[in-house]
């Protein structure tokens, strides 16, 4: 008894650090304060106001993919993603009352749960455009094109985004086996994929019982934010993230703040990601990082954001090579 009370003291403290290394180990991330999101929001629209006027010249004006709006469900997968991941990863530490396997399973899970989740969502938003039509014209083979190749700047430290377009690579190449023969998806074999493709590309230490306590969860929390992409045909962005908040699981613990916080950018400027050229929407990304870096939110948030920013500008890039 007594050792059982003394580990269980261990491990108490050990939480303790580990909420303290990462500002809060439940609530994730700290919300900065309100005048600093303020702040932020004010010159994000400025710039992006700046950036909308050059749209008038038809020199920076890009090609518009059908499929562009779902940089939406990108981001807010890799958002959620990240978050369940986490929860798996801690969950799989305290079930083997393992204070540093829990902190540790907690960091690395937010890191493979942003690629993973941001890509299948990507999956499920485009397949969801295509089975209501709202295409132009009706395409239920997501093509990629062949000639294709993911951007990468630097093979040995890959982006968020860079990540995500190569998983989303991969599955496109392999598009076919993931509609099953009544046309839904088979959210289980995506995201299984999406979790051996990442781990292929940016390999990562997997814990004994990691992956199956995710999946489920994963799969279930996949298919609310695909439903919710319906929404999407409107081009209402504000309405989806509505729908997808209310579609959280609840092992997530978001807080309405905080969900609206991490999506600034997947309300305030996607409509210009999806319009301006490729070299000139590299440049509106750089510019974004610049004003993320230089805010005073803090640096959950920080990151956050910037995952967003690297999610949607890459996201936006790979469309616009699928047919």
């Amino acid at each position: 008894m007594k050792n059982n009370l003394f580990i269980s003291v261990v491990a108490l403290l050990t939480l303790i650090s580990c909420n303290k290394e990462d500002a809060a180990f439940d609530n994730y991330a700290q919300i900065p304060e309100s005048q600093n999101v303020e702040s932020f929001c004010e010159k994000i629209d400025s710039l992006n106001n700046a950036y909308s006027e050059m749209l008038n010249d038809n020199a920076t004006r890009g090609y518009v993919s059908d499929y562009a709006i779902t940089s939406s469900a990108d981001a807010v997968g890799a958002f959620v993603g990240a978050k369940l991941f986490s929860w798996a990863g801690s969950a799989i530490g305290a079930a083997c009352a393992n204070p540093a396997l829990a902190c540790g399973g907690y960091f690395i899970g937010k890191k493979i749960g942003r690629a993973a989740g941001s890509a299948a969502a990507s999956i499920g938003a485009a397949w969801l455009i295509d089975k209501f039509g709202t295409r132009s014209t009706i395409n239920t083979s997501l093509v990629l094109n062949e000639d294709y190749v993911v951007s990468i700047e630097d093979p040995n430290n890959l982006t968020e985004g860079e990540l995500h377009n190569l998983i989303l690579a991969e599955l496109l190449k392999n598009i076919d086996k993931y509609v099953m023969p009544d046309g839904s998806l088979n959210y289980e074999l995506l995201l299984s994929d999406a979790y051996m493709f990442e781990n292929q590309f940016a390999p990562f230490e997997e814990y004994p019982g990691y992956k199956e306590l995710w999946l489920p969860k994963a799969i279930e929390q996949t298919r609310r934010i695909v439903d919710a992409s319906v929404t999407l045909e409107s081009n209402n962005s504000a309405l989806f993230l509505d729908e997808v908040y209310n579609g959280l699981i609840p092992e997530l613990q978001i807080t309405e703040e905080e969900f609206e916080n991490a999506n600034i950018l997947n309300e305030k400027v996607l409509s210009t990601y999806t319009m301006l050229d490729n070299v000139t929407l590299k440049e509106f990304s750089k510019d974004i990082d610049d004003v993320i870096e230089s805010s005073n939110l803090n640096d959950d948030l920080k990151d956050e954001l910037k995952v967003s920013n690297s999610v949607m500008t890459n996201s936006t890039l790979i469309w616009r090579e699928v047919q």
